[in-house]
């Protein structure tokens, strides 16, 4: 039992699969499907959420600036992590900044394009500021 648990969560999971990564067709990460992982406190962010992610410099640290819903501490609030080994860093952060930029290019619409009427509104407006 513990032993097992242990063991499944001391492997690192970049070197599982060979180098390739399980896609899972429930959408959920095969992590969460090592024993004992699911008794682990956690709280899933999603990717909506992450507003950026900094690296201040050395290859050990990231931040996560996540936008938090229904807090009463405040709206953002900014998760640290700390890696052992440079490479685990690189990987994270290059996983992260380019689900970002993927999300970004799904997201971003132009803006709404305004009626005749509209536009005439705003002229007239403008007209009349002093």
């Amino acid at each position: 039992g513990a032993s097992k648990v242990e063991e499944g969560m001391s492997r690192p999971l970049l070197n599982e699969g060979g180098g390739k990564r399980k896609v899972s067709v429930s959408g959920r990460p095969p992590a969460l499907d090592l024993p004992g992982f699911k008794e682990a406190p956690l709280e899933i962010i999603p990717l909506e959420d992450v507003l950026y992610c900094e690296t201040p410099g050395d290859q050990k640290h990231f931040a996560l600036h996540v936008h938090q819903h229904n807090s009463d501490l405040g709206s953002l609030i900014t998760l640290e992590f700390v890696t052992k080994e440079p490479a685990v860093h690189d990987v994270w952060v290059a996983a992260i900044c380019t689900a970002l930029k993927e999300q970004r290019r799904q997201t971003a619409d132009a803006p709404p394009s305004k009626s005749f009427l509209a536009l005439l509104m705003e002229w007239a407006e403008w007209l009349q500021f002093p």
